[in-house]
């Protein structure tokens, strides 16, 4: 808050900014999740001017606090788009308050996300779906921009390998053309894989991931190890570098060149193997 600015810029001029190891705030901002940004601007910028703009900063508390009006749409994309905006900005850190609180009629209160009665709420479902999306994902160091029509794109790396970007628009619902290179995407309303048809989706308040899935998935033998020696019928078990199982067909196991077994459809993929059929020596899997 502005309060808040005007107390660090006198706690700094009295020389208090070489003794911290972080700077922490919170982001409470009222029914616009994107008035963060001017506030983070005006943090880094005081930071940087005594010296310490490389330091960490965190959102130690934030959420739509006690708004009432939102719908649990708007509620979802709130928290998403606050979440994204801060990634954006490389604050490290976010605590969203929280995630049980909630009024005697079940509905949230400060950014409550679930209740004994209905459990996780629509907000709550898309917290865990960023979540997938965001953690163990690599992106350059600024991953996201503004178009003219106000559709926020951030592109990023999936944990999995796979090229990716989150669009979303706060302020209308439109049709959007989009890279070929992307033949997936994904909502905040549960981990489905859904194809784009004709090389355009539907932009909305609430973020969606696009994934390019123009690279195939490698798959990696996890067990057994290489260079361990086995007898008996062993299990072999690979796993998948690709978002979803769901956007592979198939795996075929081979053992020295050859097919071993038939092709395994689902995940987790295994086949057991009886080494007793093999000649005692190495073999390659």
């Amino acid at each position: 808050s502005p309060d808040t600015l005007s107390w660090l810029t006198s706690y700094y001029a009295a020389g208090g900014a070489p003794y911290q190891d972080a700077t922490a705030f919170h982001a409470y901002v009222g029914s616009d999740p994107s008035a963060v940004l001017p506030y983070v601007n005006n943090l880094r910028a005081l930071m940087a001017q005594y010296g310490i703009g490389n330091e960490p900063l965190f959102a130690t508390e934030g959420s739509w606090g006690e708004n009432t009006t939102l719908t649990t749409d708007q509620q979802a994309a709130y928290l998403t788009q606050e979440y994204l905006y801060l990634w954006s900005q490389n604050v490290s850190r976010y605590y969203w308050y929280s995630w049980d609180n909630y009024n005697a009629n079940g509905s949230p209160l400060w950014g409550g996300l679930w209740n004994p009665t209905s459990g996780v709420s629509e907000a709550g479902t898309a917290y865990g779906i960023l979540n997938s999306w965001l953690v163990g994902s690599v992106s350059p160091s600024s991953p996201c921009s503004e178009a003219a029509d106000l559709t926020w794109s951030c592109n990023l790396t999936l944990a999995s390998g796979e090229p990716a970007e989150i669009m979303w628009n706060a302020n209308t619902t439109t049709t959007r053309a989009v890279s070929a290179a992307f033949t997936t995407y994904q909502t905040l309303a549960n981990s489905n894989v859904n194809s784009i048809v004709a090389n355009t989706v539907l932009i909305s308040n609430e973020p969606i991931l696009l994934v390019d899935n123009s690279a195939a998935p490698s798959v990696t033998i996890t067990a057994p190890t290489a260079s361990s020696t086995v007898s008996g019928t062993i299990s072999i078990t690979a796993t998948s570098s690709a978002v979803t199982p769901a956007s592979i067909a198939s795996v075929q196991f081979y053992l020295d060149g050859s097919p071993l077994g038939s092709v395994v459809t689902s995940s987790p993929y295994t086949i057991n193997w009886n080494t007793a059929s093999s000649t005692n020596a190495s073999h390659t899997l």
